[in-house]
């Protein structure tokens, strides 16, 4: 494998990081051009399956593979003064689940840059990924880092619940027919917890997403009708700001109003069945919060909290409805998962708590009138 930059790559990185010292600084500039500049392309042909294109090629085509560009960023990164070396692995989606990959079951490349003894993992070909963070897609597995030793095993770490906060907030007041349910609600996410969105954002185009998050977000919010969607994007944060309408919820019966809550966003967004299968895969943990309110215009008498907790394995739901005075109820839950699959060892408790949530969202909430 031929190495070495031209004169055309290395004015463009020396113009890239004038004036730059931080190693640091110089890793993030030279990883946010590729991301921004660089195009997949996955075509393997005869030995191209294991050998990375030049890096000079890579830079006039603007493109390549998973080893055409981790290769080009480590090029480029040596040349800087910061030591890096490719690594392959196996993703998520890879057909063997390894824990020790090779050229024979890897089916990946990415760059790994060393700073202060820090190992810093980076994957050109993921548009979304952060420097700093673990690549989404290789959380809790092996990597193999190639180097002038010949190589080592290297395990990549996994995010954290709370490193990917999702928080809802949801407010809804009852029309003067009182039938409808009407307001606001805002998603924010943060982490990798909007990575789900983002790849979509990145790969239709805003137009297209438009329609696309409109759709989702009312089929996550119980199929009400959403509007006036509104989004709020930046490096650390992903928010939706939109309208709702919720209608055939609640109802008078005498002196008893029932209310019923399936309008509140599902525990897992991206995936709508009631009970997982085995194999799933969850893409990240999570931490989701969710505080609805409800005002009403006839007051109700006080109601003993509706509760609901759970706690297992890596996963817990805590589930409150109150009503915080004779004309608001609140709704509020909040759901910690640390599980990246669903597998034999977790699927009981995942599906158990989605089940108890899918009851609890579908019986009815009693509320009596208060007496004048």
């Amino acid at each position: 494998m031929k190495k070495g930059l031209d004169v055309a790559v290395k004015q463009k990185i020396d113009d890239l990081t004038a004036g730059v010292n931080d190693p640091k600084e110089i890793l993030n500039i030279i990883y946010n051009y590729m991301k921004s500049n660089f195009k997949y392309v996955a075509i393997e042909i005869g030995m191209d399956a294991f050998i990375p294109s030049h890096a000079n090629e890579v830079f006039t085509n603007k493109q390549g593979d998973c080893k055409d560009l981790s290769n080009f960023l480590s090029e480029t990164l040596n040349y800087k003064g910061i030591k890096s070396d490719i690594a392959l692995a196996a993703t998520f989606n890879h057909i063997s689940d390894c824990d020790f990959p090779s050229l024979s079951s890897a089916n990946h490349v990415i760059c790994v840059a060393y700073i202060n003894d820090e190992k810093i993992l980076l994957d050109p070909t993921d548009i979304i990924h952060s420097i700093g963070t673990p690549v989404q897609s290789l959380q809790n597995r092996s990597i193999l880092i190639i180097n002038e030793n010949g190589g080592n095993f290297h395990e990549v770490g996994q995010f954290s619940p709370k490193q990917n906060e999702i928080y809802y907030q949801i407010d809804l007041a009852l029309d003067e027919n009182n039938t409808t349910l009407n307001g606001s609600f805002t998603a924010n996410y943060k982490g990798i917890s909007s990575n789900y969105l983002r790849g979509n954002l990145n790969n239709i185009g805003e137009t297209e997403f438009k329609n696309f998050s409109k759709e989702f977000y009312k089929e996550v919010l119980g199929n009400q009708s959403i509007s006036d969607l509104k989004l709020k994007n930046d490096l650390q944060n992903l928010k939706f700001e939109g309208t709702i309408s919720i209608n055939g919820k609640t109802f008078i019966d005498g002196s008893n109003r029932y209310l019923f809550i399936d309008f509140l966003p599902r525990l897992i967004e991206n995936e709508s069945r009631q009970t997982l299968f085995e194999g799933t895969y969850l893409r990240n943990p999570f931490h989701k919060k969710v505080v609805s309110t409800i005002k009403l215009n006839d007051p109700i008498e006080n109601f003993q909290p509706i509760l609901y907790s759970f706690a297992g394995d890596g996963i817990s739901l805590n589930v409150s409805i109150s009503n915080k005075s004779s004309l608001e109820i609140q709704c509020n839950y909040d759901f910690v998962i640390e599980h990246l699959f669903v597998e034999k060892v977790n699927i009981n408790n995942i599906n158990e708590i989605l089940i108890a949530f899918k009851k609890i969202l579908n019986d009815p909430i009693v509320l009596k009138k208060k007496k004048s």
